[in-house]
């Protein structure tokens, strides 16, 4: 059986449709949670920010994508920081996780055998830590 996809970078995800490492057929079980805002993953660049060429070169995909995360905000499988906020975070993965029924990510000690005095989010991170799922970024 396939692993359910978590899926933590919008850019990332756009050239994994573009490269067809994700099709269509990945995303109506996926979970959503970016480092992006909404606004940006919606409507790329309508708050004065730098929009990817990944995304001005496949307008279809990115359509594609903007009818799937509509649809999975619906359906409680996105969660989106405020532009307050910052990055993501371990908190916002796992109250989508947990909010979807999944485990939540094993803690830094659980995931690299140590004690992490200062955690960091990242892409790879949160990989590690949640070796239940497949992580795409």
């Amino acid at each position: 059986m396939q692993k359910r996809k978590l899926f933590i970078s919008f850019t990332g995800l756009m050239y994994a449709l573009k490269a067809g490492r994700i099709t269509d057929d990945d995303l109506p079980n996926g979970l959503f949670v970016f480092g992006c805002t909404r606004e940006h993953a919606i409507t790329p660049g309508n708050c004065g920010e730098h929009v990817e060429s990944v995304v001005v070169e496949n307008p279809a995909a990115h359509s594609r994508l903007v009818d799937t995360l509509t649809k999975a905000e619906l359906e409680g499988r996105v969660v989106w920081r405020s532009r307050e906020e910052g990055n993501a975070s371990f908190e916002l993965v796992d109250k989508l996780l947990v909010g979807n029924g999944e485990q939540p990510l094993l803690s830094h000690e659980q995931a690299f055998g140590d004690d992490d005095p200062m955690p960091h989010y990242n892409y790879s991170s949160v990989k590690e830590r949640c070796p239940h799922m497949e992580v795409v970024f």
